[in-house]
């Protein structure tokens, strides 16, 4: 049984996601989700997402330390 998500498309999709899977997530991880939501919602520029994407790698590599 393969219980992994659909990829999301669009920042509707990332808010179900988010709402779903609320109780497992880390508040760091919460946080940069709704981060991008925003960033996505307000057509953030390609920086400002290069960052964010760079914060979450950072993120996931201290978490599997």
């Amino acid at each position: 049984m393969n219980n992994t998500p659909q990829k999301p498309q669009n920042t509707l999709d990332l808010k179900k996601l988010l709402q779903q899977y609320d109780k497992i997530l880390t508040p760091q991880n919460k946080r940069l989700i709704n981060e991008l939501i925003e960033k996505l919602d307000n057509g953030g520029d390609k920086a400002d997402l290069q960052d964010l994407a760079q914060r979450m790698q950072k993120s996931v590599k201290q978490a599997k330390k």
